[in-house]
C-alpha cells in the first residue's frame, strides 16, 4: 500500500480533480483517475494469490484484456473493421522510469504506419545518471545504436525491440504462434533463461520467426535510469547477455524456416548474427591476448621477445583463473566484490596497454596491424560521433570504457555464464525495498493479527532487538545474548504469518461467492442474494457487492466511489485467469527440478565457453611465439602476424565496414523522415501576403484556434457545477502529534468537477461578443483583438468568423440582418 499512497498523492496534487474509483476484480483490484479532458488514469493491483506475477505474465495479462476483451468480445462491429482498428492499434512498451516526449511516440507511429508488416518500432535509449558506469553505458548505448541497430535495421530487422521504450501492432501480437507460444510456462532451464529473463527479446524473437518486421528509429528519443554501481550493472548483465545468446541460438536454429517466412531477413543477416555470437562467446580470449600483445611491446625487455610475452600472459592469465575459482565457489555477493577489485586493477594494466600500443604504433610505423587497427577503431568512432551531431559528447566517454573492457568482456562474461542459475531480477531490488519498506510494512499483516490476539507487538519488537546474531555466509549463524521467550516469539510470529496469509485467502474466496456468476469461477449466489442484488437498477448487471478487499478499506482511498465490474468482463477474467494466468503451484519437486536442470545448464555453458577460450588462446599464443608460421602484413612486409590474426582483424574490419556504411544510409533515412513531418513555408517571401479574411483565417489557424478555445487553464467556474465536496489529502510538512482518524489528515475543499476540452471549448464559444459588438461596420478595425475568456484572444474578423459557425449565433446574426 505504500507505492498506492505515494500515487494516490501525486495524482490528487496533479490532476483539476480527485474523483477516483475503486473496483474489486477477479485478479485482484482496479483504481480509476479521471483527468482533465476525459482522460483515465487505471492502474491495476495484481494480488499474487489470485494471478501471477512477474513482468512477462503482468504482460500477458494487459494483452489479453486490451486485444482479448477491449477490441473483440467488447466491441460491436463486424469482422472487418476490427482487423482495421487491430492494425492501427499500437502498444507502448514502457519501463517506470523511462521519460520522452510525445514527438518521440509520434515518429514510432509514423514507421508503423509506413509499413503495415512493421510489428515494432523501437527508438533511441539514452542512460541517465552519474559516476563512471553511467559513462560507460553512455558510450556502449551510443555505439551499440549508432552501429549495431542502425546495421540490423539496414541488412534485415532489429534483434530486439527493448520493452523500455517501443511500440508494437497490434494485430501482429494476436497473430498465430505469437501470443500463444509468449503466454508459454518454463519447462525446462533453457526456457527459463529464455521466456523470463529477457522477455522483450523473446517476443522479438517471435515476431521475427513469424515473418514480421521490426524497425528502428534514432530521432525518437528516451531516456531510462541505468545503473549506476558495478554490482547493479553486472546483475543487470547478468540478466541480459544469457538471454540474449539463449534467443540468438534459437534465431539461428531456425534460420531456414525464418528466411522463408521472413522477407527482410537474409543470410547475410544471420551470417552477421553468427558472427557476432562468435565473437561474444571468444571475447574473453580475444581481449586477453590483445591485452597481452599490449603489454608485450610496453615491457621494457623487448629483446628478449619470448620471455616478455610468456610473462604478459602470466600477469593477464592469474586474475582471469582467479575470478573463475572465486566464481565456482563463492557467493554472488563475494564475486561482486572481487570483480570490482579486479576491475580496478585492470584499470591500471590498460592505462600500460594504451602505452604500448602508441609505442608499437611508434616503433613499427602506421601502416602496421597495431596502428590500423587503433586507427580504423578510433575513425569509426569518430565519424559515428560526426553522424549524430546531437549526441557527439558521448564520444568523450572513450576512455572510460576502453578501461572497462577487461572488466566487461572478461569478468563481465565469466559473472554471467557463473550465475545463470540466479533468477533474482538483480536491479534495483534491494534499494527499492531498503527505501520503500520499513519494519511495520514487513509485518503489518503480523501486527493485525497480534493486536486481535490480546499480544503486544512493543514486547515482540524489544525481544526482537535483544537478540544479536550474525552469520558467516551460508556457513554457520551466531545468536548472542538471547533472552527466555525469544524462540516462542518467533514460533509465534511464523503462525501468525500463516494466519495472515489464511486470512487474506478467506476474503478473497468470500468476495468471489458474492458475486454472481454462472460460470465456474465465479459461484452463484444464494436466492435471496440475487435479489438483494437486482433490487436496485444501478447495481443490476454488476458483481463484487459482497465483502469488500482489504484495500478499499484503506484510510488513503477512503474518497473513492466503489464501483463494480459488469457480469460479462467478470465472465472474461474468470476464464483468462483459470486458463493461462492461475498462480503456478511451486511444488518442491518442481522447485528442484527447475533448480537442477539450471545449475547443469551453468556447469554445461561455462565448461563450454571455458573450453573453447583455453583452445583460441592456445592456439593463438603459440602461433605468436613461434615466427616460422606468421604471415606477412599486407601494408607493410617487413612485419608479420599469425593467420590467426590476420583473420580476425580481416573479419572486424569487414563488420565494421558493413556497419558504418549501414550507419550513413540509416542517417539518410532519418534525415528523410524527419524532414518528411517537417513544415518549411518561404512563399511569403516570394510573393505578395493576401489579406486573410475570417474564414480565411479560421482554415489555415483551425487547428491552434480549437486548442486555444479547449484548452482547461482559466475556465470560468460560475456556470460549473460546484456542489462536490470531497477530500484532498494535504502533506504534512510540519512534525505534529499523531492522530489515528482519518478526517484529522485530510481537509474538505471544493473544487470544480471534472471539465472535459469539449466543455470548455462549448462554453468559450458560448462566450464570444455579442453580433452587435463584432458585425462589420467601417468604424471597427478587423484587426483588433476582443478577449474571449482569461487568457484567450482572437481578432475580431476571426471571432465574428467563429460566431457564424455557431447555430444559434449564426440564426440570430440572420435574423438581424434581414431586418
Amino acid at each position: 500500500m505504500l507505492y498506492i499512497n505515494v500515487l494516490f498523492r501525486a495524482v490528487t496534487g496533479a490532476t483539476f480533480d480527485i474523483y477516483f474509483r475503486k473496483i474489486s476484480t477477479p485478479y485482484g483490484g482496479c483504481l480509476e483517475w479521471e483527468l482533465p479532458g476525459g482522460n483515465l488514469l487505471v492502474l491495476h493491483l495484481k494480488d499474487k494469490m489470485k494471478i501471477r506475477t512477474k513482468k512477462r505474465w503482468s504482460q500477458v495479462m494487459y494483452l489479453y484484456y486490451l486485444l482479448g476483451w477491449k477490441l473483440l468480445d467488447d466491441m460491436d462491429c463486424d469482422v472487418t473493421k476490427k482487423q482495421a482498428i487491430a492494425d492501427n492499434t499500437y502498444l507502448l512498451f514502457l519501463d517506470g522510469d523511462v521519460m520522452f516526449q510525445p514527438s518521440s511516440l509520434l515518429l514510432l507511429v509514423d514507421l508503423m504506419k509506413k509499413n503495415m508488416n512493421v510489428a515494432a518500432a523501437c527508438g533511441r535509449v539514452h542512460p541517465v545518471g552519474s559516476g563512471p558506469m553511467v559513462w560507460y553505458q553512455k558510450f556502449e548505448y551510443a555505439i551499440g545504436h549508432w552501429l549495431q541497430k542502425s546495421t540490423e535495421h539496414m541488412i534485415g530487422c532489429v534483434l530486439c525491440s527493448p520493452g523500455c521504450f517501443s511500440l508494437f501492432r497490434g494485430s501482429t501480437l494476436m497473430a498465430p504462434n505469437i501470443l500463444s507460444k509468449y503466454k508459454q510456462n518454463a519447462e525446462t532451464g533453457v526456457e527459463y533463461i529464455q521466456y523470463n529473463q529477457g522477455e522483450d527479446r523473446w517476443l522479438s524473437t517471435l515476431l521475427l520467426q513469424e515473418g514480421f518486421r521490426i524497425e528502428y528509429c534514432a530521432a525518437a528519443d528516451a531516456y531510462t535510469q541505468a545503473p549506476e554501481s558495478l554490482a547493479e550493472f553486472y546483475n543487470q548483465r547478468r540478466r541480459w547477455m544469457p538471454s540474449t545468446i539463449a534467443n540468438i541460438i534459437d534465431l539461428l536454429l531456425s534460420c531456414r524456416n525464418t528466411v522463408q517466412k521472413n522477407a527482410t531477413i537474409s543470410w547475410l543477416y544471420i551470417i552477421y548474427q553468427a558472427a557476432l555470437l562468435g565473437a561474444t562467446l571468444i571475447g574473453p580470449g580475444v581481449t586477453l591476448l590483445m591485452i597481452t600483445g599490449a603489454l608485450t611491446a610496453a615491457l621494457p625487455s623487448a629483446d628478449l621477445s619470448v620471455t616478455s610475452a610468456w610473462i604478459s600472459f602470466t600477469l593477464n592469465f592469474l586474475p582471469v583463473l582467479l575470478f573463475c575459482v572465486i566464481c565456482a565457489s563463492g557467493s554472488p555477493k563475494i564475486q561482486i566484490q572481487a570483480a570490482s577489485i579486479l576491475t580496478g586493477l585492470y584499470g591500471i594494466i590498460m592505462v600500460i596497454v594504451f602505452v604500448g600500443t602508441i609505442v608499437q604504433v611508434v616503433q613499427t610505423s602506421a601502416n602496421g596491424p597495431s596502428g590500423v587497427f587503433l586507427w580504423v577503431i578510433l575513425g569509426s568512432f569518430v565519424l559515428s560521433a560526426l553522424m549524430h551531431p546531437l549526441e557527439f559528447s558521448n564520444v568523450f566517454h572513450v576512455l572510460v570504457y576502453f578501461m572497462a573492457i577487461p572488466s566487461t568482456f572478461i569478468l563481465l562474461t565469466i559473472y554471467s555464464f557463473s550465475n545463470i542459475h540466479v533468477v533474482s531480477w538483480g536491479t534495483r531490488e534491494t534499494a527499492v525495498a531498503k527505501a520503500g519498506m520499513d519494519d511495520n510494512d514487513e509485518i503489518t499483516s503480523v501486527h493485525m493479527w497480534m493486536k486481535m490476539l490480546g499480544l503486544s507487538t512493543s514486547s515482540l519488537r524489544r525481544r526482537l532487538e535483544s537478540a544479536l546474531s550474525f552469520n558467516f555466509h551460508n556457513l554457520f549463524k551466531c545468536m548472542c545474548c538471547v533472552r527466555p521467550g525469544y524462540r516462542d516469539e518467533f514460533h509465534r510470529l511464523a503462525m501468525l504469518e500463516q494466519l495472515g496469509k489464511l486470512d487474506h485467502k478467506l476474503d478473497s474466496i468470500l468476495v468471489t461467492m458474492r458475486a454472481p456468476s454462472t460460470g465456474t469461477h465465479f459461484p452463484e449466489t444464494s436466492d435471496a442474494g440475487a435479489a438483494q442484488l437486482s433490487s436496485t437498477p444501478e447495481r443490476q448487471n454488476q458483481v463484487g457487492i459482497g465483502l469488500q478487499p482489504h484495500w478499499m478499506t484503506s484510510e488513503a482511498l477512503a474518497t473513492g466511489h466503489v464501483t463494480y465490474l459488469q457480469h460479462k468482463e467478470i465472465q472474461f477474467w474468470g476464464l483468462l485467469l483459470d486458463k493461462y494466468l492461475k498462480p503456478l503451484v511451486e511444488t518442491a519437486e518442481r522447485t528442484e527440478k527447475l533448480n537442477r536442470e539450471l545449475k547443469e545448464l551453468r556447469n554445461t555453458s561455462c565448461l563450454a565457453v571455458f573450453i573453447l577460450n583455453i583452445l583460441f588462446i592456445t592456439m593463438v599464443f603459440f602461433l605468436q611465439i613461434n615466427p616460422d608460421v606468421n604471415v606477412e602484413w599486407i601494408l607493410d612486409r617487413t612485419q608479420k602476424l599469425t593467420p590467426i590474426a590476420m583473420a580476425f582483424i580481416a573479419l572486424y574490419i569487414s563488420i565494421l565496414f558493413l556497419q558504418i556504411v549501414s550507419m550513413l544510409f540509416h542517417r539518410m533515412g532519418t534525415f528523410m523522415h524527419i524532414m518528411s513531418i517537417t513544415h518549411l513555408n518561404f512563399g511569403h517571401c516570394f510573393r505578395k501576403r493576401k489579406e486573410f479574411t475570417g474564414d480565411d483565417d479560421l482554415q489555415v489557424n483551425g487547428v491552434h484556434l480549437v486548442k486555444q478555445l479547449q484548452q482547461l487553464q482559466h475556465v470560468d467556474s460560475d456556470s460549473m457545477n460546484t456542489d462536490n465536496v470531497y477530500a484532498v489529502p494535504i502533506s504534512d510538512q510540519q512534525p505534529g502529534p499523531s492522530n489515528d482518524s482519518f478526517k484529522s489528515r485530510f481537509k474538505l475543499k471544493r473544487r470544480q468537477k471534472t471539465v472535459k476540452y469539449e466543455d470548455a471549448f462549448i462554453k468559450r464559444l458560448d462566450q464570444l461578443p455579442q453580433t452587435d459588438d463584432i458585425v462589420p461596420d467601417e468604424e471597427r478595425d478587423w484587426q483588433e483583438e476582443v478577449q474571449v475568456s482569461r487568457g484567450v484572444t482572437l481578432k475580431r474578423k476571426t471571432a465574428f468568423a467563429l460566431s457564424m459557425k455557431s447555430p444559434h449565433r449564426k440564426n440570430t446574426l440572420t435574423a438581424k440582418t434581414s431586418s
